[in-house]
């Protein structure tokens, strides 16, 4: 019997023979009671006469109302011993077999967050007076307290509070659950027992995660979070998400950014969040700071200046669109000029412009200048340098397919590609020259590279006749009077060149004529003094004077020929000029000069 109550009640009943349960042969079988019994004694009594609590397992046998035998267990052997001895119910008026409530247990939820008491202590409720005892983590040490049961084993944990139940149980400092572990909680009293368990849960965030510094040129953000956790790194200013990844199960973790994602702007601040799989969420990592790692980038502006002029334009004013990834602003970039083109010669010289942000990085850009003169024509594509030129009708060429190039030689022609500088001089073509030729005039001729032309004017001359060289001074040096004719050359070499640069090739003759007679002053004079000697055919010396009656001519070239002719007018020899002294005409002491005038002349 495991009755909720059984009251066997004959108190009432006055006939003396009553019994309270009567069998031919048998066992009447009861467990898990409190049993009270009142004897015929004491039947008016409130108070059992015997009270057997708790009793279970308990076997009594009859023989018509008379028991014959008795046993049982409770928890303690007087109280078993004293049912076995005195539980007669042929002795007693009353029988009564109280329920024993079943043992209850409920147990607050567990978690291994070490910041939280239920990671170290275990509370719940059970029956009043309950022993209870805790299994299924390391943590929980061994059972200390006594059973309630004579012949239990068991060590327990703690008793439940006899009036609420309640049971409190911490564990040894130091020690906590384990999330995932099973924890099993028995329960025992008065010979009633219960079993039951709960998880421990995890409720532990992953440690701190590790992010590694972080460059914009990165194309991953890499670092270290609890093992299998995972991980989302969020932007600092708004708190976005830029992206969500697992780390392995060494706990390394990397998130590879798409296309669109880089290049990752400086200055910008990440940080890393763990979650595990229960989805504790860990604090925040360390921020970092996207580190500006790629020089800016610009392109030059193409510079024409003119020669000889100034060079004071600005660094900025030589470059366009400049880029950085940390923004163009002038809080960011700065600029210098590390060198001033030369300015001083006509053609592609070189500035250079240095851009540097904030975080150090520099990049030098080149920038093309262009250097020109009034000769000078520029486009997009080229930059063009020709002069107008004068030449004479006798230096063009004989075949007139060379003019282009002899046109390109006198103009003096250069050109040079624009932006990058190179030397184009020899794609440099006439495309137009008019009607020039070797006739005298002035002619306009066009000259064309890529997409500039430049117009000159080029002067035909027919060329002259002139004299290059002439002697600055003659000297006959100093000499004695003496009684009879003297004829005195130069002291040094006297030579006069001609040039004959005309088309047209004549006669012609140098003459020479004086502007003065050698004289001392107008009163005291020289007359006929100088003269030419030269040879006749028949080898006799001839000499003629040079006056100031007219020109002699001193030099005949019949056959005339381009270039120089050199007249030697003091050779070796008797013949050349000469100074032709006669006795008593020169004064001693005195110092005789004239000057001469040289003519050339064409003749026929």
């Amino acid at each position: 019997m495991d009755a909720g109550g059984v009251d066997l009640d004959a108190r009432r009943n006055t006939n003396a023979g009553t019994r309270l349960i009567s069998m031919a042969s048998g066992t009447f079988n009861a467990s898990i009671q409190r049993v009270k019994a009142w004897s015929f004694a004491d039947a008016a009594k409130t108070s059992p006469t015997y009270d057997w609590y708790p009793m279970y397992g308990m076997a009594v046998s009859y023989s018509g109302s008379n028991v014959t035998s008795a046993s049982g267990k409770s928890i303690s052997s007087p109280i078993a011993a004293s049912f076995v001895q005195n539980y007669r119910t042929q002795n007693f008026k009353r029988v009564l077999f109280e329920y024993i409530p079943d043992v209850k247990v409920m147990i607050d939820s567990l978690s291994d967050n070490h910041d939280a008491l239920n990671s170290h202590v275990i509370h719940g409720v059970s029956n009043p007076g309950a022993w209870i005892t805790f299994t299924g983590d390391s943590a929980i040490p061994p059972g200390t307290i006594k059973g309630q049961a004579e012949g239990d084993t068991k060590k327990y944990h703690i008793r439940a509070d006899e009036k609420t139940g309640e049971f409190t149980f911490v564990l040894p400092e130091g020690n906590y659950l384990t999330a995932g572990n099973k924890i099993w909680i028995y329960a025992f009293l008065n010979g009633k027992e219960t079993l039951t368990s709960t998880i421990v849960e995890d409720k532990t965030p992953p440690d701190k995660p590790i992010l590694n510094a972080i460059t914009d040129k990165d194309a991953s953000f890499v670092g270290s979070a609890e093992a299998n956790s995972s991980v989302t790194i969020y932007r600092v200013s708004d708190h976005s998400v830029l992206g969500t990844t697992k780390a392995d199960a060494k706990g390394n973790f990397t998130l590879v950014l798409a296309a669109s994602q880089k290049p990752l702007v400086p200055y910008l601040e990440y940080v890393a969040v763990a979650k595990d799989m229960a989805g504790n969420e860990s604090v925040q990592s360390d921020a970092k700071t996207v580190q500006d790692t790629t020089p800016p980038s610009a392109d030059a502006i193409t510079q024409f200046i003119q020669v000889g002029s100034s060079f004071d334009l600005k660094a900025k004013m030589l470059v366009t669109n400049v880029r950085d990834n940390a923004g163009n602003d002038d809080d960011n970039l700065s600029y210098t000029l590390l060198k001033k083109p030369d300015i001083e010669v006509v053609g592609k010289s070189e500035a250079v412009v240095e851009i540097a942000d904030k975080a150090g990085n520099k990049v030098s850009v080149s920038v093309p200048v262009f250097v020109k003169d009034q000769n000078s024509s520029v486009s997009k594509e080229a930059m063009l340098q020709a002069e107008d030129f004068m030449v004479k009708a006798r230096e063009l060429p004989k075949d007139e397919t060379e003019w282009d190039a002899f046109i390109l030689k006198q103009a003096k022609a250069r050109a040079w590609g624009v932006p990058a500088g190179n030397d184009i001089s020899d794609n440099i073509i006439v495309t137009n020259r008019g009607v020039f030729s070797e006739k005298a005039g002035t002619y306009t001729i066009t000259l064309r590279v890529k997409d500039v032309e430049k117009t000159i004017q080029a002067v035909v001359i027919p060329g002259t006749l002139s004299i290059k060289k002439i002697p600055s001074d003659i000297q006959f040096g100093m000499q004695k009077i003496r009684s009879f004719e003297q004829r005195i050359k130069p002291q040094e070499e006297t030579k006069v060149t001609v040039e004959d640069g005309r088309s047209e090739k004549t006669r012609w003759q140098l003459t020479a004529m004086l502007e003065a007679p050698f004289k001392i002053n107008e009163e005291e004079k020289l007359p006929d003094s100088l003269v030419l000697a030269s040879k006749n055919m028949d080898g006799n010396i001839r000499y003629t004077p040079i006056n100031t009656q007219g020109t002699t001519p001193v030099f005949q070239k019949e056959t005339a020929s381009e270039g120089l002719t050199e007249i030697d007018l003091n050779p070796a020899g008797n013949t050349g000029l000469m100074l032709d002294l006669m006795p008593g005409n020169i004064r001693s002491g005195k110092v005789y000069q004239t000057k001469i005038v040289w003519t050339l002349e064409n003749t026929p």
